[in-house]
């Protein structure tokens, strides 16, 4: 796909890219639509069903919880470089720390509670000062837009904490082959839409280094 195709590039051109991916996100909406729906083949009980499936679901979520202490060990770099006073290296461990959490989202629906604190979009809020708005991209806000680690350590304290919350609850999750198709199919579908053309990381500009996170395993 465009999109696969594009991560292998040292630059993206999101023009083109965006106007390519334009005629996937119809057959990605109605794939996910026939899943919901239970259409021909392409139901729950199916993918429930297969042995395949059930293994690779087994085998995602072992990869998953490796991604969750994974990424407990990111931000605990990133709060370091921030309390360092090294503006460059908070910026280095600020991607870094985001291609843990990246690999998790075809299944983030099911930690939606800390997902929607953790990676909170500033739209979603009065403006970037908002005190709600938190989580990664208040980080990103700070550290590439303001260029300053001024007021960045708190949100990295808290986005630790959930990071630790995150990572305890895939231990205890159970995610079966519908669910990790639908949450592939999701990702698959937002990927195309929005991210590849820099919406998500608009101040950082790590688009391509995340979605060559995100290609890695979905």
């Amino acid at each position: 796909t465009p999109l696969t195709s594009g991560v292998i590039q040292d630059s993206l051109d999101f023009a083109i890219l965006t106007k390519l991916n334009e005629d996937l996100k119809t057959v990605l909406e109605k794939l996910k639509l026939d899943l919901v729906n239970g259409k021909k083949a392409v139901d729950a009980k199916a993918l429930e069903s297969s042995p395949e499936l059930q293994a690779a679901a087994k085998s995602y979520m072992a990869y998953v919880n490796e991604q969750g202490v994974q990424l407990v060990v990111q931000l605990e770099k990133l709060q370091a470089a921030i309390a360092s006073g090294d503006l460059k290296a908070a910026q280095t461990e600020y991607v870094q720390s985001r291609m843990p959490y990246e690999r998790i989202e075809p299944i983030i629906e099911t930690f939606i509670e800390l997902d929607e604190v953790m990676d909170a979009r500033v739209d979603d809020f009065e403006s970037d000062a908002d005190p709600k708005f938190t989580g990664y991209h208040r980080i990103e806000n700070i550290l590439f837009l303001k260029k300053t680690l001024d007021g960045a350590k708190p949100f990295a304290d808290d986005l630790l904490a959930n990071g630790k919350k995150m990572r305890d609850s895939i231990k205890t999750a159970v995610i079966g082959p519908a669910d990790f198709v639908t949450g592939v199919g999701e990702l698959m579908e937002e990927a195309q839409a929005k991210k590849i053309t820099g919406e998500e990381e608009r101040w950082s500009d790590a688009s391509l280094p995340i979605l060559r996170a995100k290609d890695r395993k979905s």
